[in-house]
């Protein structure tokens, strides 16, 4: 079964209300993206849930869920362990918004070289039809469509006209090859009368 989304943002959504009334202080990255977010509240109560199937041959089978998160398995313990204080996920959320600040300025700089490089060897168009001259242009293109028409009219009706041609002929093809076989019969019938 896939994930979740709507669950998956209405968790993210309730995340920080219930982090600052556990005081839960964990920031972990999200997949795919380079941005950290407060988990929902189930990474508050990891250390509190034990599944008694499933941790006894693998302790992490009961989490495989969570993985909405990279690697999350090591921040999480070492927080609620005592090894990380909140002072480490400020200075986690510090470098993301710089690595965010950072991919949005090379960004900016590429937009401006591409500018640059298109300024560069794009001449400038300056239009010198004047309102009176684009009337002109689209009356004569009005006319030549007209013209267009006309001829796709004509053309369409020759076309017509040599399907019409084209059956009649064949249907006089398949009459003369029947009487052809109906003659091929007969002078058949008639020589064996003959040889007799």
């Amino acid at each position: 079964m896939g994930l979740n989304t709507n669950h998956l943002l209405a968790c993210l959504e309730s995340s920080p209300k219930i982090s600052e009334i556990v005081n839960f202080n964990a920031l972990l990255p999200v997949r795919n993206k380079d941005e950290v977010v407060i988990p929902p509240p189930a990474f508050y109560f990891l250390p509190f849930y034990i599944d008694q199937k499933q941790s006894w041959s693998n302790a992490w089978e009961s989490f495989d869920k969570l993985g909405q998160f990279s690697d999350w398995k090591k921040p999480i313990i070492q927080y609620h362990s005592g090894m990380i204080k909140k002072n480490y996920f400020d200075l986690t959320e510090n470098i993301y918004e710089k690595k965010e600040k950072s991919a949005v300025k090379n960004k900016i700089e590429k937009y401006e070289t591409a500018i640059s490089i298109v300024s560069d060897f794009i001449p400038n168009i300056e239009t010198t039809v004047n309102l009176e001259e684009f009337d002109e242009i689209e009356e004569e293109l009005k006319y030549k469509m007209f013209d267009l028409h006309n001829l796709q009219e004509l053309v369409f009706e020759e076309f017509a006209e040599l399907r019409a041609d084209k059956a009649h002929v064949q249907s006089q093809l398949v009459i003369a090859n029947e009487a052809l076989s109906e003659l091929e019969k007969i002078m058949s019938l008639q020589k064996k009368q003959m040889m007799k």
